[in-house]
């Protein structure tokens, strides 16, 4: 986090420095990690293919439009109504958990760093 800052920090301009605050998305791939291992471990627990709990199109799907919802993740179609119904509610709390933290990183990222430009 503190690498991150300085690297803001290290930019030019205040316009440079509100972008990459703006578009800092620390964990994308966390989020995708953490998908993962849900899905592992709820294939290795059912003793099925990975693939039966969501594929990678799937994933990649739910990595980008990152649902809060049951009903947010129904209506955007991404898994099948049986995936949906065995799995759908703790994948979307997967993202509500990633994403409430997420918010917080961000929140204390910029805190920093705007901190920083006042006494620098």
């Amino acid at each position: 986090m503190e690498d991150i800052a300085k690297w803001i920090l290290s930019l030019n301009s205040d316009s440079e420095k509100d972008l990459a605050i703006e578009t800092y998305d620390p964990s994308k791939a966390d989020l995708k990690e953490e998908l993962m291992q849900y899905r592992k471990h709820k294939a290795f627990e059912k003793n099925i293919p990975a693939y039966y709990i969501f594929t990678n199109e799937e994933l990649d799907m739910l990595v980008r439009k990152k649902p809060v919802s049951f009903y947010e993740l129904q209506a955007l179609k991404i898994l099948p109504a049986v995936k949906l119904k065995c799995h759908g509610q703790e994948i979307v709390d997967i993202i509500r958990g990633w994403k409430d933290n997420h918010l917080e990183c961000l929140g204390d990222l910029t805190e920093e760093v705007m901190e920083e430009n006042m006494n620098g």
